[in-house]
């Protein structure tokens, strides 16, 4: 009997396969290029400084890894920030708690400090501490310069890449791994993370990393394998303790394929724990000596929950603190977790509470990249090689829902990969929606979004125009939902994003050229802080802004000042026609402002 020949579409599978080695070779080439490009047209630049910024989450990194490298391997004592929320949140506490005040200042203390330090249980691990570890160990080696540790994060990032093309080629075949690589390679979210100093870039590794782990553990059910899987357990929560929800899940799914062997399930069980602890060993003895909870990892909890979940949380403006709300409660439950849920879920009946994750997912399901310390559409504004990265989670989502549509008749080969997708979701609904809470979720997707892109590539070849227009057709209407114009009190690039941009690269080197006498390099730093003046703002002619509108009018009153500021660079220059058209422009931004600047502030 003549053998039958195979189809197209598993030649074309087994052409990909024969040139896996290629692909990997020219996946991991180009997501080096793209990463080198971003570095060069950041570096240097109003970006790269952001780390400065004493109220952001980059700067306390940066303090907790030079406090590291310097020699306090445990963090002993008490070491939590102190941002302008906290001290708005402190100051509302003592104005009903005078004698607390008093009491801290006699002790010689900053009452705000000790206040909070008290809230986060002192000598408490602020946050998960593997990532503040590797940024001090970073430090040791190669000085207190961020650049080294984004070199690592870009490394990771890369083989984020690679995982993603496995991941994909595991369960949905080589065309969808080609396709996932591409994907990944083009998704700018993803890789803007990874020149900023906060944990999002190791998130998404280890997230997709367990997933590998796990799978191969039960694809092999040897018991090496299931303790790597542990290992890489305890390590995770070492980043992220929101990673116990994968855990879960995992020992979940390790329990019912092994029900009718318990003695196999209390095997694999026991390794994997057994990995776990001894990664986590290493955080627990730090406790013990430092005399915090032993399984304490983090201090934040109870504080990210009660500003979350007030029932009167607007999820659009992600971090965001009801001041005399956040000290009441502290204040009541001293921040402990569990009374600091109770007494929030304690306001809310089942209807407020379910509208407030209806909100949530509101939130949730739009392309804009909610930011929180950094902004990743400023970024792009100097840093063009991010348009080239367009692929984001507007375009990621409706493919990956089609895809696991199309992908449901096995869903039990994709069971793991749901459990990620799902365990990246819980945190933003429990918590709250960022965009870099969002890119573990969107990593994840990605496999499920190539192989919809495959399913509905084979359906055009195939002329199953029905099929193909129901999914399409669905597919554009999720887009529409997702692409929608933003609430009219956000903005793409918030004020924030200027002006920290400003203070942290721009103030000190007008500062040093201004005292130096140097009006030239003075006038440049603003020249180049005008780069990005919003065409909205241009647009201005002095007609008064409508009553609210509290960004662009932040956003006004910037650019008022950095255009009088100009003005009287010009002038010291004896460039009067144009020291004359800066002052014209501050005028005229100042009359759209009704005449009254939006804050008594100027760079």
């Amino acid at each position: 009997m003549d053998a039958i020949e195979p189809g197209p579409a598993a030649r074309i599978e087994g052409r990909l396969a024969a040139h896996a080695r290629w692909i990997l070779l020219g996946l991991v080439v180009l997501s080096i290029l793209f990463r080198v490009a971003y570095f060069r047209q950041i570096d240097g630049g109003p970006c790269s400084e952001w780390h400065r910024w004493e109220d952001g989450d980059p700067n306390f990194f940066d303090q907790w890894g030079r406090r590291i490298a310097a020699g306090d391997l445990l963090t002993d004592g008490s070491f939590h920030p102190l941002h302008s929320w906290h001290k708005r949140v402190a100051w509302e506490y003592f104005v009903r708690n005078r004698a607390d005040e008093i009491q801290y200042q006699e002790q010689g203390k900053n009452p705000a400090q000790a206040l909070w330090n008290r809230w986060y249980g002192e000598a408490l691990f602020h946050q998960e501490p593997l990532y503040p570890y590797l940024v001090g160990a970073t430090y040791r080696l190669f000085g207190p310069d961020p650049r080294w540790v984004y070199a690592w994060q870009m490394a990771l990032g890369v083989l984020s890449n690679v995982l993603i093309w496995l991941i994909a080629r595991r369960h949905f075949g080589e065309r969808a791994g080609l396709v996932a690589a591409g994907l990944a390679l083009l998704c700018g979210p993803l890789v803007f993370y990874e020149l900023t100093l906060v944990r999002t870039s190791i998130t998404v590794f280890a997230s997709l990393g367990l997933l590998v782990l796990f799978e191969r553990a039960f694809e092999s059910e040897g018991l090496g394998r299931w303790a790597v899987a542990g290992a890489g357990f305890g390590l995770a929560l070492l980043i992220q303790t929101i990673f116990v929800l994968f855990g879960v899940a995992a020992f979940a799914l390790l329990a019912w394929r092994h029900r009718d062997r318990w003695r196999a399930w209390f095997r694999a069980a026991g390794l994997v724990s057994t990995g776990t602890i001894v990664c986590l060993a290493p955080a627990v003895i730090r406790n013990a000596l430092v005399g915090a909870p032993l399984f304490g990892f983090s201090s934040v909890g109870a504080v990210t929950f009660v500003a979350a979940n007030w029932p009167d949380t607007d999820p659009t403006r992600g971090w965001a603190v009801d001041d005399r709300a956040m000290a009441g409660l502290m204040g009541d439950t001293e921040g402990k977790f569990g009374s600091a849920v109770r007494e929030t879920l304690d306001r809310h009946s089942p209807v407020t509470f379910a509208a407030l994750i209806v909100r949530k997912m509101e939130m949730l399901l739009h392309d804009y990249e909610l930011p929180n310390n950094k902004n990743f559409l400023f970024y792009r504004e100097f840093a063009p090689i991010l348009r080239l990265g367009f692929i984001g989670f507007g375009l990621i989502l409706p493919l990956a829902l089609f895809g696991m549509v199309a992908a449901w008749k096995e869903a039990g080969r994709h069971t793991l990969l749901g459990a990620l997708v799902l365990t990246s979701l819980a945190p933003m609904l429990i918590f709250y929606v960022l965009a870099r809470f969002r890119a573990p979720l969107a990593a994840a997707l990605i496999p499920f979004a190539a192989f919809g892109i495959v399913q509905l590539a084979g359906w055009i070849l195939a002329r199953r125009w029905k099929q193909v227009g129901i999914a399409g057709g669905s597919i554009v209407v999720l887009g529409l939902i997702l692409f929608r114009p933003l609430p009219g009190h956000m903005r793409p690039i918030r004020s924030a994003d200027y002006r920290v941009s400003f203070k942290t690269y721009g103030a000190p080197r007008e500062t040093v050229a201004a005292e130096a006498s140097n009006w030239n390099d003075a006038d440049a730093v603003l020249v180049e802080t005008l780069r990005v003046e919003p065409e909205e703002v241009r647009r201005l002619d002095g007609t008064p802004l409508p009553e609210g509108g509290f960004e662009i009018r932040q956003i006004v009153d910037f650019f008022r000042a950095v255009h009088a500021r100009r003005s009287d660079y010009l002038a010291r220059l004896g460039r009067a026609d144009e020291s004359r058209q800066e002052a014209e422009r501050a005028e005229i931004l100042h009359k759209s402002l009704g005449g009254i600047p939006a804050a008594p502030w100027r760079p």
